[in-house]
């Protein structure tokens, strides 16, 4: 971000974040929804006063993770402990 007041130029580093969006198979990344949700970031950055316009961005990070809900797998068997196995009173499911 920079801003020029009365021949000074002023460099700040802004940093924005959007929220995760979950795609799974035959939907597409919502683009638009991150481009508007940064750019709700910038105006409230600047609706401040700041004076501030982006004047170059350095780093555009996007992260993609494999999403696998109520997925489980063989080793994630976990043994029932000793003192509540003893009270016949659990189920452990082994798949």
């Amino acid at each position: 971000m920079i801003r020029e007041v009365d021949n000074d130029i002023s460099h700040v580093m802004a940093y924005f974040v959007t929220e995760p969006q979950i795609v799974i198979e035959g939907q597409d990344v919502d683009l638009y929804a991150i481009v508007t949700s940064l750019n709700a970031q910038l105006e409230n950055w600047n609706g401040r006063g700041s004076g501030f316009v982006t004047d170059r961005i350095t780093r555009f990070v996007i992260c993609v993770l494999k999403y696998r809900p109520l997925h489980g797998s063989n080793s994630s068997f976990i043994n029932t402990p000793v003192f509540i196995d003893r009270t016949k009173c659990t189920v452990n499911v082994k798949k």
